[in-house]
């Protein structure tokens, strides 16, 4: 948890910035299994902190994102995950004790029982409608439909609760028949409001509700005691909080891919209305997140801003503008935006160009990473495009070239972290080794 001093209005974005820096790095509240351990977190946070920071650390930092290799290099998938978060403990434990990384690594939670119990159909994972070893897979459709946009602009709560949870749960079909909450300001019209709820089968949706909580609490509660396990052990965690750009928290689970690219060439000035709607709510979905964990960071996994999907003018017009305005607004309240770029953002750079010195973390997938530092070397914190597939199919010196291609294009200076290019399934023990291994010798600031 994160507390605000009482002179927190009077403080800049720099102030408040390392206020949750030290509330992230603090080692008060963590009861480690040694001093080793003690030590091992406070010097690997630290190398993070200084590559955010723009700083050279004694080392180039490591964030090897594996938390499903942790999983399939123990025969586990995702039903396991799902379903049975306490037989993930032994396998994620035996990952960080092999390869010593330098944070956290968790695996995606999401509690199969919960979302079962309500009939969540916005996603397949592994042991329900997926095979026991795959993870999760979305479901794609169109959940506003295009002549919805004025009703989603003018209550978008309403929408939600008797449009959108309605399509994506069977079990919540029923709430289609609640009233609109936000009408609710007069005696008359709030017991309007309470008069559906006396419906049997609006009571068995919520019903459902509350016993998807119960299961999902159980589930986070195991799944909770292994991250507070491994931070003992000496691995520190990054992501504090989670939120999303407004063009994709639109386009991916609301209009879908196809319906977003209709809509910008049919339905413009909708589309720019919903994304500057969503714009506070995005804000304090980071903001707030990062309060509750005492976290710095807030993840941002961008889907659709990538070169392959939209034109340099689209992304200009669309998605850069409400974008800014969110990692702003959370810059603002002290937060580092953490931004996973999906694909390859080798034209979007001169637009990150525009941000503040060392306030937020790029987390690339396929960019161009001699470019990445050429360009943003002096703004901001790059990671990013070691390839998973070397990782999965290659050989431990294939892996060591490419580290040392990496390292020394976008080490000098700092302001650089060494990552694999998106998440890891799959791979081999040896090269996941020698990414390590490789780093943490070559790696070395002088």
């Amino acid at each position: 948890m994160f507390k605000r001093p009482d002179n927190w209005d009077e403080l800049n974005a720099e102030e408040r910035r390392a206020l949750r820096f030290d509330s992230w790095t603090s080692t008060e509240e963590i009861e480690f299994v040694s001093d080793e351990a003690k030590e091992k977190y406070e010097r690997r946070i630290g190398l993070f902190r200084d590559a955010v920071k723009m700083r050279e650390p004694a080392r180039v930092p490591i964030s090897l994102g594996a938390g499903n290799f942790a999983l399939t290099r123990a025969g586990l998938g995702g039903k396991e995950l799902h379903y049975e978060p306490e037989k993930i403990r032994d396998a994620l434990l035996d990952y960080h004790e092999t390869f010593d990384p330098d944070t956290a690594t968790m695996a995606f939670p999401t509690s199969g029982e919960g979302l079962e119990t309500i009939g969540f159909e916005l996603y397949r994972w592994g042991g329900h409608q997926l095979p026991d070893d795959d993870f999760i897979q979305m479901v794609e459709g169109e959940y506003l439909k295009a002549d919805e946009y004025p009703e989603y602009l003018l209550d978008p709560t309403s929408w939600y609760l008797h449009k959108y949870f309605p399509r994506i749960a069977t079990e919540l079909e029923p709430l289609k028949k609640l009233g609109a909450i936000s009408t609710a300001t007069e005696i008359n019209q709030f017991q309007s409001l309470l008069i559906p709820f006396a419906l049997p089968d609006v009571q068995e949706a919520l019903k459902a509700l509350m016993e998807a909580g119960e299961k999902t609490m159980a589930y986070y509660g195991k799944i909770g005691a292994i991250g507070s396990q491994l931070k003992a052990m000496g691995y520190p965690g990054m992501m504090g909080s989670y939120t999303k750009v407004p063009f994709d928290a639109l386009g991916d689970t609301l209009r879908g891919t196809r319906g977003i690219m209709t809509d910008m060439y049919r339905n413009k000035d909708e589309v720019k209305a919903a994304c500057k709607q969503l714009v506070p709510l995005m804000i304090h979905a980071g903001v707030s997140g990062c309060d509750r964990s005492g976290g710095a960071f807030a993840m941002m996994p961008l889907h659709k801003g990538a070169d392959s999907f939209m034109s340099e003018e689209q992304y200009a017009e669309f998605y850069w503008p409400t974008f800014k305005e969110v990692m702003l607004g959370m810059i603002e309240e002290g937060i580092v935006p953490f931004l996973f770029a999906e694909g390859s953002y080798d034209q979007r750079l001169d637009f990150i160009s525009e941000l503040p010195k060392g306030a937020t973390v790029w987390y690339f997938d396929q960019t161009d990473m001699a470019r990445a530092k050429k360009v943003l070397g002096d703004k901001c914190c790059i990671q990013g495009n070691l390839p998973v597939s070397l990782l999965a199919t290659g050989t431990p010196e294939r892996v060591k070239e490419a580290c040392k291609e990496l390292i020394d294009a976008c080490a000098p200076g700092g302001g650089y972290i060494l990552a694999n290019g998106c998440g890891l399934d799959h791979g081999k023990d040896e090269n996941v080794k020698a990414m390590l291994d490789f780093t943490r010798e070559y790696g070395v600031y002088k």
